[in-house]
């Protein structure tokens, strides 16, 4: 009988830190774009630092130099690059990394994104 308690809280404690692990993906990814910008004042370092995090696993790891460099070119120029983390924490839920490689569609939605940004306030603008 206890292991079967034991197997249930074993169940219970993977999902736990699963959904943790997704819940905590756009911290991080603010985290370390903001302490990297901070660093070295580039956008597009931030955010090859910031993507570098989420490559290494899955649904990102299908994630080939040239896709990142292709995402760091759509959303570096854009007031608010972060946006690239709503895109990432929407992804993550997903499971699906794939439209990360469409160019023009992540283009569409960065615009998107970064317009909703600036009529709700989502990024600190003091500084």
């Amino acid at each position: 009988m206890w292991w079967i308690i034991l197997g249930v809280l074993a169940v219970v404690a993977i999902v736990v830190v699963w959904i943790l692990s997704r819940v905590r993906s756009l911290p991080v990814f603010y985290a370390t774009y903001d302490y990297m910008l901070k660093e070295n004042g580039s956008k597009e370092s931030a955010l090859r630092a910031a993507i570098s995090v989420f490559v290494k696993r899955p649904p990102f790891n299908i994630l080939m130099d040239d896709d990142i460099e292709a995402l760091i070119r759509v959303f570096a120029p854009l007031p608010y690059p972060q946006v690239l983390g709503r895109i990432f924490l929407e992804v993550d839920k997903s499971g699906d990394a794939s439209e990360l490689k469409d160019q023009t569609r992540m283009r569409k939605i960065a615009e998107e994104l970064t317009r909703l940004a600036i009529s709700q306030s989502w990024f600190d603008q003091s500084g």
